[in-house]
């Protein structure tokens, strides 16, 4: 089976040093040919193969669709969160697949088209019907996972109500669209997207700076490394801090898709 490449780019910040120098070497100023951004990932069907194939295109059966990505502290892609089972959306249960069980594959259909593939879970139905459901309160707050990484220091202050996010909490959901506040505790920016590099690991988060209702915004990438997520529980709230102002982010390469 054909593995398609998932690359770099995703949304964060990165603090600057001296008198505002930037070190132009930690961003992305375009995308590579087999960059997959997190948007892209989600909503896509998860195949598994067919045990009623009559032809080659029949091969693999759709068994659900991602819904979100469980990405731990350290910007690792865990596993994808798919509904199985049920019909039109009812009876349906939430199993996370681990990503090393995942292939892209190429789509038949469109034989050397790198920008169709199909998602493969090395399972077939039956196992994924029966996996466990999962369970999104097994990391709760200040806990770690078990074998997972302690949490890192954060290089900015958590602002009142909020802590580090555990890797239950870091989900692509929960990052896309979160706000990005500056030292000051100043609303900047807003998430846009993430990406995955080739080790299945989010890489950066895209920042939309400036605009108005979407239009006219500055898109810059930024290592996940450099920033902090942070968690409010009262409110099921995602907050990402950098330790940058508005002015330095607008100042940054343009990412180009």
């Amino acid at each position: 089976m054909k593995t398609l490449a998932l690359a770099t780019a995703m949304v964060a910040a990165f603090a600057a040093t001296g008198a505002h120098a930037q070190d132009d070497s930690a961003f992305r100023a375009s995308a590579d040919a087999d960059d997959l951004r997190a948007t892209t990932l989600i909503g896509q069907a998860v195949h598994a193969p067919s045990a009623s194939a009559e032809g080659h295109d029949e091969r693999w059966e759709s068994v659900g669709d991602i819904g979100d990505i469980i990405i731990s502290r350290d910007g690792k892609v865990q596993a994808v969160l798919v509904d199985v089972g049920g019909f039109l959306g009812v009876g349906t249960r939430e199993v996370a697949i681990r990503m090393d069980s995942l292939d892209f594959v190429e789509d038949d259909k469109t034989p050397g088209n790198p920008d169709d593939y199909l998602v493969v879970a090395n399972l077939n139905r039956e196992a994924l019907e029966e996996a466990p459901e999962y369970d999104d309160q097994r990391a709760g707050a200040g806990q770690v996972a078990a074998g997972g990484p302690a949490l890192p220091q954060p290089r900015t202050e958590a602002p009142p109500g909020f802590e580090l996010a555990q890797q239950n909490q870091r989900t692509a959901g929960n990052l896309q669209r979160a706000e990005v506040y500056g030292p000051d505790n100043e609303r900047i920016a807003r998430v846009t997207d993430l990406m995955l590099d080739d080790d299945d690991r989010v890489s950066h988060i895209l920042v939309d700076v400036g605009g108005f209702l979407g239009m006219g915004a500055h898109t810059v990438a930024l290592p996940i490394d450099d920033v902090d997520v942070f968690w409010n529980a009262q409110d099921k709230d995602v907050r990402v801090s950098v330790p940058m102002t508005k002015n330095q982010l607008a100042d940054m390469p343009e990412y180009d898709d």
